[in-house]
């Protein structure tokens, strides 16, 4: 077991404008109106639509700036893969015949082989729990597949591992084909960088396959059978299938000819669903309200409204 670190999706983040140099540590409530050009940099004034305008920087007394103590600490992964890494990966076994023939005609004959042996040194990524999370919620919002399951890695290193000095920007090329000869790492090998995305301004790691001890894995959603939260879901569930659907006057009513019967387990689950949304930060609490329901797509949306109050 890793060293745990205190889990605060409401942290401040740091800023490095790359006009002027300032650097200073900013509440989330400053970056949103900073991103939609409401504020501008402190010092030199440019906003977020600069090219050269801030990017996330670290808090330098981050334990994870300490090479030894970055093989200490728990990392999390988030993906739809139930076994992760997986030590028998093969990727020419996701490709059709078609799509070999075809990448055999493009000259080279080797092609598929090299693209194989491509997809195998690209490099894993961990991070904080928090990015975890945030990049599952991405992925719920943008692909809009909520019935998909996912599953939580937490991820403990290899003491022996060796961790390339240093703390980089994020590549341009991080979202999952930057390979191990890329970043200059061996299997063995582990590459901080600054994430822009998720948990913004924490560190995350480009791993190899090597670098990895040991995972743990829990299915998601799940929640702890001892918490408090856990038991109250279950006896309000349990309730609400003894109630007798209640009839609900409405103009529907009179379209379909007969009562519009509400579901009491529905309800009461959507307001559980309500209750958690408002223990997240603003910032995130519309990417896990659209991981339920897709259809809540704007701020004018009405279910929408109704989980994010006014901050």
């Amino acid at each position: 077991m890793g060293i745990e670190r205190p889990i605060d999706f409401s942290k401040p983040r740091v800023l490095r404008c790359r006009c002027c140099g300032h650097r200073a540590t900013f509440k989330h409530t400053w970056i949103e109106r900073w991103k939609q050009g409401k504020e501008g940099c402190p010092q030199c004034g440019i906003t977020s639509d600069n090219p050269e305008s801030a990017v996330y920087d670290w808090d330098f007394s981050d334990l994870v700036s300490d090479d030894q103590t970055v093989l200490k600490l728990n990392w999390y992964h988030t993906t739809t893969h139930s076994v992760w890494p997986n030590p028998n990966f093969d990727p020419e076994a996701g490709l059709s015949t078609v799509a070999k023939e075809g990448m055999r005609k493009s000259g080279n004959p080797n092609a598929v082989e090299n693209w194989v042996a491509k997809q195998k040194s690209k490099a894993l990524h961990i991070g904080t729990y928090e990015a975890a999370i945030e990049n599952m919620l991405r992925q719920l919002d943008t692909q809009r597949q909520v019935e998909t399951q996912y599953y939580l890695y937490r991820v403990n290193l290899h003491q022996t591992s060796i961790v390339t000095p240093g703390v980089n920007q994020e590549p341009k090329s991080i979202l999952g084909d930057m390979t191990l000869p890329e970043l200059g790492l061996t299997p063995e090998g582990i590459y901080r960088y600054i994430n822009q995305f998720e948990d913004e301004g924490s560190i995350s790691l480009a791993i190899g396959k090597e670098a990895i001890a040991s995972v743990q894995r829990i299915t998601i959603p799940l929640l702890p059978d001892t918490s408090s939260l856990s038991k109250k879901i279950e006896r309000e569930l349990d309730a609400a299938e003894t109630r007798k659907p209640q009839s609900q006057q409405d103009v529907l009513e009179t379209i379909r000819k007969r009562p519009l019967m509400t579901n009491p387990y529905e309800e009461t689950a959507q307001n559980l669903w309500d209750e958690l949304s408002q223990s997240l930060p603003e910032r995130l609490r519309p990417k896990f309200c659209r991981a339920r329901d897709p259809r809540i797509r704007d701020e004018g949306n009405e279910a929408y409204s109704k989980v994010l109050p006014a901050a």
